[in-house]
């Protein structure tokens, strides 16, 4: 009878000795239970950087097929690298002729890529970290004071007053307006072209 209690106590020893390695294995120390830290918070995916733009603030493109080689230039003569790889998203900066300047999320550098190798994507994708804003194109204040609007015509809402010397990021262009960014309000405003002088990066 004894040797029945001592060998029921040792297996109530072990069992317990194992759940408590086990309950270590799936709950480690600081993940969870009462007195214990929690976990952290997971950390923001795509957190921009200072001096950085959203990417999903310019167009996506995705890459026509695998022999997409990246220019310094809009010009084949230019030097090159790549190919970029089929279906790579990449986002638009620029357009020049039958060139598209172009942000590489996976190389964090930009170049030139023919036009007839990319195509649109509908669906916005973010890059990590966001785009240099020394990169992009640029636009200064020369008058006294200009309109930001909302819409690219002088009938539209004012949303913001440059400054003289002011510097705005480019989007786009239209009809002689500039879409821009506008830092105070974190948002998009348009700009009329005469007012301003365009910096293009290069």
């Amino acid at each position: 009878m004894n040797k029945s209690k001592r060998a029921t106590g040792t297996w109530l020893l072990v069992l317990s000795l194992a759940a408590f390695l086990i309950s270590g294995c799936i709950f480690p120390q600081g993940a969870t239970g009462k007195g214990k830290k929690t976990a952290k918070p997971a950390e923001v995916p795509n957190p921009i950087k200072p001096d950085h733009v959203d990417s999903t603030m310019f167009p996506t493109l995705g890459v026509s097929d695998d022999s997409c080689y990246v220019y310094l230039k809009p010009t084949r003569r230019s030097e090159n690298f790549g190919p970029l790889k089929k279906g790579e998203k990449i986002h638009r900066l620029d357009r020049r002729g039958q060139w598209v300047d172009v942000w590489i999320p996976r190389l964090r550098t930009s170049g030139w890529v023919p036009k007839v190798k990319v195509f649109g994507i509908k669906k916005k994708t973010s890059s990590p970290g966001g785009i240099p804003i020394n990169i992009l194109n640029h636009v200064t204040v020369i008058s006294s004071r200009a309109n930001i609007r909302s819409s690219p015509n002088l009938g539209s809402t004012k949303i913001h007053l440059g400054k003289r010397k002011e510097t705005f990021v480019v989007f786009s262009e239209r009809g002689g307006w500039y879409q821009i960014w506008v830092p105070g309000l974190k948002k998009k405003g348009w700009i009329y072209g005469k007012i301003v002088a365009y910096s293009p990066r290069r």
